[in-house]
Order: structure tokens, then C-alpha cells, then sequence
């Protein structure tokens, strides 16, 4: 690389020095990658913060913040700055989303209100990131969003999202078995079903099921995970279905508060919709 020797320039750079420390403050203010207090490595975090805001100098950018789980560290938030002034900058960020989970040909993006939605949108979800902090050649920290290891979402492909807690009608083998909704992951769900087994499905796969409507003359048709009221001793005990053992008509609970097994009739037993 050729040297610049030229008095005219030294004589104009004279005050680069004094420039550069103020630019370096400047970005340190701004929240930039100088803002990084934690040794260089990989960090499991949370994503905490998802913020779109505007430099000295006019240009946007977004603001990541990831609030360390475990280590040393926790507790520590670690800032990440993403540019988005050029197409080139707006791949990353594309790259970005696309490592969380959402479908960027999906996304339409007009304004700042638009990818502020958006990452409030990620924020709630509160994911599980495995970041990598890494100090580059000229001496400053760069943080990468390496892996998403888990994303609590409620958003399926289907017209009502699916939840924890759900109930919901899964296809086995080319029959349709009831179950509740354990965990929701990108676009599978783990559920368990009544009989015991728990599998991970397609959100697609999955129908929701809707609750039945109270009973006037008897407690509905119980289903092993059904939260219920029980009587005993005339005390009314809350409770979960564990088993059905429909010759006796009798109906075994795990009661919330004891944590014990109780079996009682099914006339002693109400649904708590």
C-alpha cells in the first residue's frame, strides 16, 4: 500500500486525531459495538430490546439488546447495532429475521413503524439467542447473533394461533387423537396426548378444539388433562384428570394443592370451562 508523504495533507490531516476521538465518543453515545462490556465468546441471552433510531448523522439503524442468561456475565445486556441505510445492510438484517423463525417473503416493510412491529413482536416472544462476541482486527467488538435456540410462539399457520394449554385433535397413523398442547416451537408444537403419549407435530396438522359447553344436567364428557372440581368430605378440591375408568364410573384426580391421587365418582366431578 503506497504511503502518503504529501505536506498538503498532513498539513489538513493535522486534526484527524482530534476527529477521530470525538467520532469514537460520538458512536460509544450511540450505543454502537463500542458499548460491549463483556469478554469476548460465545453467550446464551434473551433478547430483550429491538429499537429502530436515527445517528447524529441522520442515519437509521436498529438497536439489539441481549440481556445474558447464565455465567459470569448474567444479567449483563450485551448491545447490538445493525445499520439498515443500505440494501446491503438490509440483507443482514433479512438474515437476521430469517434466523429467528419469520418468513421474510413475507414481510412488507414501508416504514420504521412497520420494523418496529416487528421486533416488538420478537421481544414478546422472548427467545433463547446464542450470541458470539468477537473483537476484530482494528481492536472493537462485533457481536453475531449465532443461534436461536428457542422461541416461544403462538403464531401458527392456521387462522387461530395455537398456545400452551390447548386443547387439540392430532392425526396419528390415519386417526385422530385428542391431546393438550405442551410447547409451541416455530411451526411444531409438542403435544400430549390423552393417552399418554407426547409427540411433535406440525402446527398445520393440528385442529384446535374448541370447550364444550357446560351441562346443566351432568359434568360433560371428562377427558384425562380436563382441570376439574371435585367434592370430598364436602369440600370442594381443585384438581386435573389423570385417569377414567368408565365401568366404575369413577374418575382419579391429582388434586392442585395436596399433589395427591384421589378416585372419586364422576358425579362428584365438575369441568371448570
Amino acid at each position: 500500500m503506497a504511503r502518503v508523504k504529501s505536506k498538503k495533507f498532513n498539513k489538513k490531516a493535522g486534526g484527524l486525531k482530534k476527529k477521530w476521538k470525538t467520532a469514537k465518543k460520538q458512536m460509544e453515545d450511540e450505543g454502537d459495538i463500542f458499548g460491549v462490556d463483556v469478554d469476548d465468546g460465545p453467550y446464551i441471552t434473551c433478547l430483550t430490546g429491538f429499537e429502530v433510531k436515527e445517528s447524529a448523522g441522520g442515519w437509521p439503524y436498529v438497536d439489539w439488546s441481549f440481556t445474558v442468561l447464565e455465567g459470569e456475565s448474567e444479567d449483563e445486556v450485551i448491545s447490538r447495532r445493525s445499520g439498515i441505510e443500505t440494501e446491503e445492510n438490509l440483507v443482514w438484517l433479512m438474515r437476521d429475521f430469517a434466523r429467528f423463525g419469520l418468513d421474510v417473503d413475507d414481510l412488507d416493510i414501508d416504514s420504521n413503524d412497520d420494523l418496529e412491529e416487528i421486533g416488538a413482536e420478537l421481544v414478546k416472544a422472548e427467545p433463547k439467542v446464542r450470541v458470539m462476541v468477537k473483537t476484530n482486527n482494528a481492536g472493537f467488538q462485533n457481536v453475531f447473533i449465532n443461534k436461536v435456540i428457542e422461541i416461544e410462539e403462538t403464531s401458527g399457520n392456521g387462522d387461530e394461533a395455537l398456545e400452551k394449554g390447548d386443547r387439540v385433535e392430532g392425526e396419528i397413523k390415519g386417526t385422530d387423537y385428542p391431546g393438550v398442547v405442551k410447547k409451541v416451537k416455530g411451526d411444531i408444537a409438542t403435544v400430549k396426548f390423552d393417552d399418554g403419549d407426547e409427540e411433535d407435530i406440525e402446527l398445520d396438522e393440528l385442529t384446535k378444539l374448541e370447550a364444550e359447553p357446560e351441562d346443566d344436567d351432568d359434568t360433560g364428557e371428562l377427558s384425562v388433562g380436563d382441570k376439574v372440581e371435585v367434592s370430598i368430605k364436602d369440600k370442594d378440591l381443585l384438581g386435573t384428570v389423570k385417569k377414567i375408568n368408565e365401568e366404575d364410573e369413577e374418575v382419579t384426580v391429582l388434586l392442585k394443592k395436596s399433589k395427591k391421587k384421589v378416585k372419586v365418582p364422576v358425579d362428584d366431578v365438575t369441568i371448570i370451562v
